[in-house]
């Protein structure tokens, strides 16, 4: 009887080693699923920074090109409006000239 009392003794102490052993191999799976986890997270969070990385630089050079096309806009419209200005002073001379002719006309010749 004591030979199966020292035998159940030893399974016992056998067990109680596995069973810690097991439960420290938990403790290591659930510390490196955590990791895991973390990294995952992580990993999201660096595609969301690369997306909005992205979505400003598109953004940017949108912005870039239509700024150029301000620029281009804006240099017609100056050349456009010297243009006009020109016609403009091109049409007061010629009244001018017309109504100087009309008072020279009417000064030398009276009705």
């Amino acid at each position: 009887m004591t030979l199966l009392c020292c035998l159940v003794a030893f399974l016992k102490d056998q067990l109680k080693t596995v069973q810690e052993e097991h439960s420290k191999d938990l403790k290591l799976l659930h510390l490196e699923v955590m990791d895991l986890c973390q990294q995952l997270r992580d990993v999201k969070e660096e595609d969301k920074a690369q997306d909005e990385v992205q979505r400003l630089t598109a953004t940017l050079e949108i912005a870039s090109e239509t700024k150029k096309n301000v620029a281009i806009i804006e240099e017609e419209l100056k050349t456009t409006k010297r243009k006009m200005n020109l016609r403009i002073q091109e049409k007061r001379s010629f009244s001018y000239k017309i109504q100087g002719a009309n008072f020279a006309k009417e000064v030398h010749c009276p009705a």
